[in-house]
C-alpha cells in the first residue's frame, strides 16, 4: 500500500480549502439553521449539536457533505478495496439521516430529492477527478465553495461524517497529535506559521488510510476541520464534540 500523498498537491488542496472558512456575515446563507443559531446561539437535532461557532465551518460542512456524497456514488461503479472504513462512516451517518428523511436520507441516492426541498442538485465529478489524479483548485472553486451547496440536508451530514471520522480514527492518531512537540504543540508555538493540515494528512495516511488520490481531499477537509475546531479539545478530550458554551482554542 501506497502511504505517500503529493505534499505540494495537499499544501494546496489545503490553501484552497481555507479559504472557504466565512465569517458569518459573509456567508452566503440565510437560512434555518445560520437564523436559529444568530437568534438562539444552539441548535441540537437527534444528539447532533450545533453553536454559533460553527456558523463559517458551514461551507466546509457542506463541502465534506458534498464530496462524500460523490465519492459514495462513484465508489458503486468503481469499488476500492480500501474504502471499507469510508463505508462505515456513511453508513453510520445514514442511519442517523434516515430517521428524518427515510430511503431519501444522506447520501441522497434519488437526486430529485434536492429538488423536492427546493434546492439544486449537489455537484458531481470531483470523486472521479480525484481518483484520476485531475482534481484541482479550480474544480474546488466552482463546487465547493458554491454558497448554494449550503443547506441544512449539506451541512448537518457534514458536520456527522466529520465527528464519525474522529470517533473511528482519533483514538490510533491521538498520540502523534497530542504528544510533547509534537503536531499540536508545533502548531500552536508557530501562531500560525506551521502547514498543520498537509501534516495531518500526512499522519492520517501513516497511520490508517491509503494515499489513493481519491481520498486526498476529503482528508482536507477532515483534518481543517479538526484544527478549526480545536486541536485542544481534541487533544484534551479525545473527542471533536464541544460541550455546550466551549470555544475553540
Amino acid at each position: 500500500m501506497n502511504k505517500t500523498a503529493d505534499e505540494k498537491m495537499v499544501t494546496t488542496l489545503a490553501k484552497q480549502v481555507e479559504s472557504f472558512v466565512h465569517n458569518e456575515n459573509d456567508l452566503g446563507y440565510r437560512g434555518y439553521l445560520f437564523k436559529e443559531l444568530r437568534e438562539v446561539g444552539y441548535y441540537e437535532e437527534l444528539g447532533l449539536s450545533f453553536d454559533r461557532a460553527d456558523i463559517p465551518l458551514f461551507q466546509l460542512y457542506a463541502g465534506l457533505a458534498t464530496l462524500s456524497r460523490d465519492i459514495h456514488l462513484y465508489l458503486q461503479d468503481h469499488p476500492d478495496e480500501n474504502a471499507s472504513w469510508f463505508h462505515e462512516i456513511v453508513s453510520e451517518v445514514q442511519q442517523t439521516d434516515q430517521i428524518l428523511y427515510h430511503e431519501k436520507a444522506f447520501p441522497y441516492p434519488d437526486e430529485t430529492f434536492f429538488i423536492t426541498q427546493g434546492q439544486e442538485p449537489l455537484p458531481l465529478g470531483l470523486a472521479r477527478a480525484a481518483a484520476e489524479d485531475t482534481l484541482n483548485t479550480q474544480m474546488l472553486e466552482q463546487y465547493l465553495a458554491n454558497p448554494r451547496i449550503i443547506h441544512e440536508w449539506t451541512v448537518k451530514p457534514g458536520k456527522r461524517l466529520f465527528i464519525a471520522f474522529w470517533k473511528k480514527f482519533g483514538a490510533e492518531l491521538k498520540e502523534e497529535i497530542c504528544k510533547t512537540d509534537g503536531i499540536k504543540d508545533k502548531y500552536e508555538k508557530a501562531r500560525g506559521q506551521y502547514d498543520v493540515v498537509p501534516v495531518l494528512v500526512t499522519t492520517i495516511i501513516t497511520g490508517a488510510i491509503s494515499a489513493s488520490t481519491l481520498w486526498i481531499p476529503l482528508l482536507v477537509y477532515f483534518a481543517l476541520l479538526l484544527v478549526k475546531t480545536g486541536l485542544s479539545l481534541f487533544c484534551e478530550s479525545g473527542s471533536v464534540i464541544k460541550q455546550p458554551g466551549t470555544l475553540p482554542a
